[in-house]
């Protein structure tokens, strides 16, 4: 697992949160040439990129914007989404009752749009193991690149389409 950016300079291809003068969210993705509309003018994609995480931009009208790398729970509950997530203030019980730790192979029934399948990465570690069961194809592959997106390549990270009712071949 690569892990999430958190450092350096924004990219191209990197989802980041507009905050508007209202303090209202927007995310999108960074696109060289690529403008970002408003009703305060348009920012450039290529005014972002390569600039510091926090940093300030403004419209052709002069509204200013602040720029983040988006946080968890932002990026989940921006996402545009056709499957049913585990919202963030649902993952935290879930990890402690399902007492998931670092090292753990954990099977997960379901991987949906990704959101659950970040946190379980993420709390298994590198030394881990998760195996996402999907019965959509089209789940499975929305699911697979959520999870990329927000975390990179995850070698310990598996998806199967299939039904888990009908058996499932991890053994602990």
């Amino acid at each position: 697992m690569e892990g999430r950016k958190t450092g350096g300079l924004l990219r191209a291809g990197e989802e980041v949160i507009l905050v508007d003068p209202k303090r209202e969210e927007h995310m999108i993705t960074l696109s060289p040439g690529k403008p970002f509309g408003t009703h305060k003018g348009n920012i450039l994609h290529d005014d972002i990129i390569g600039k510091p995480d926090g940093s300030r931009v403004w419209t052709a009208m002069g509204a200013e914007y602040q720029v983040f790398r988006p946080t968890f729970n932002q990026y989940i509950m921006n996402l545009k989404r056709h499957a049913q997530i585990i919202y963030p203030k649902d993952i935290g019980p879930i990890l402690l009752w399902a007492d998931i730790f670092p090292g753990a192979t954990v099977v997960e029934a379901g991987i949906g749009w990704g959101a659950l399948a970040i946190k379980l990465l993420e709390a298994v570690g590198p030394s881990g193991r998760l195996v996402s069961y999907e019965v959509r194809e089209d789940f499975a592959s929305s699911g697979a690149k959520t999870v990329k997106r927000f975390l990179g390549e995850c070698p310990n990270h598996e998806i199967k389409v299939g039904d888990i009712y009908k058996g499932i071949g991890e053994r602990d």
